[in-house]
């Protein structure tokens, strides 16, 4: 799950009690009141995000020469307060195979998204908040089509790529990235709710749906 995720990091288990044991004394605010202490939580889990992704590409440069080499080569991390320790053999002292990293990156984002949606739910009038989790949800889609897409054409959204490769359209509704849309569609249909006097909410939901709408023709 997304909590046993984020409890085999220390560093951001410690954002996670702050948050959860926080009473907040006569005056002051509980710590899952206040925007700041989710900020710094949020931004700590990109801080490990950023560092496990760019891992990731590292061992995936490093496949093909180490092939050649016949050598299996193995790469160690630490991000907030874990050890990483990745190759090809899942030998002694291993943490992880490339698969394994590649799922564990997964679920860390996974595990984002839910820390976002958390901080939200309780302070659904921040402006901060919701510009933060709606930033990093886009970007996720941002990322992937960069990924996916060459040559010149620039970013291609989904139903021209599935038109390109004759892909059905039951099989676009059922792909990850037409949910992932749909869901980041109701994090702003939800955000304007509130914060419907917000102009940049409003460009950033209409850039996102023209960049990115599954159905558009």
């Amino acid at each position: 799950s997304c909590l046993s995720t984020i409890v085999s990091y220390p560093e951001l288990l410690q954002h996670e009690e702050s948050l959860n044991n926080s009473q907040g004394g006569a005056g002051s605010v509980s710590a899952c009141y206040d925007v700041m202490s989710w900020i710094a939580y949020l931004e700590s889990l990109d801080d490990v995000l950023d560092m496990l992704k760019e891992t990731h590409e590292n061992i995936n440069n490093q496949s093909a020469s180490s092939k050649k080499d016949h050598v299996a080569r193995t790469t160690t991390l630490e991000a907030a307060g874990r050890t990483f320790r990745i190759s090809p053999i899942l030998a002694p002292g291993i943490t992880h195979t490339p698969a394994q990293f590649t799922k564990e990156i997964k679920q860390l984002i996974q595990a984002r998204i839910m820390v976002g949606e958390r901080s939200v739910s309780l302070l659904p009038g921040s402006y901060k908040l919701w510009k933060n989790h709606l930033t990093f949800r886009t970007g996720l889609l941002d990322m992937s089509s960069g990924k996916n897409n060459t040559g010149s054409g620039g970013n291609k959204d989904l139903q021209t790529i599935c038109n390109h490769n004759r892909i059905p359209s039951y099989l676009l509704t059922a792909s990850s990235k037409f949910k992932h849309y749909h869901a980041t569609v109701s994090a702003f249909e939800r955000s304007l709710v509130r914060l419907h006097k917000m102009p940049r909410l409003w460009l950033m939901y209409a850039t996102f749906v023209i960049l990115y709408d599954p159905e558009r023709n």
